[in-house]
């Protein structure tokens, strides 16, 4: 994977053992077109925490906030093109 300069890869670089910064990356990385990194990002996530699944997590959101819950949508959306799994 490329040298990232995002706030998700800095908190990676604090953090790898975190899954769920590795799946905002992943996210991150599909919306903006960069495929194998994505994918890379999503197996890096999943080596940490094979049991993750977008459902799950999307039930797991802080809030019912229909604005926050929307923006989040994009958030699914990524993560699932990056090859993670509905659930």
């Amino acid at each position: 994977m490329k040298k990232q300069s995002s706030g998700f890869a800095r908190g990676i670089e604090a953090n790898r053992n975190l899954a769920v910064g590795h799946f905002f990356l992943a996210s991150a990385l599909e919306l903006v077109n960069r495929h194998e990194d994505a994918r890379a990002a999503a197996k890096a996530g999943l080596a940490l925490d094979p049991s993750f699944t977008v459902s799950r997590f999307r039930a797991s959101a802080a809030t019912d906030n229909a604005t926050y819950l929307a923006r989040r949508e994009r958030v699914y959306d990524g993560m699932l093109q990056a090859g993670l799994t509905e659930g």
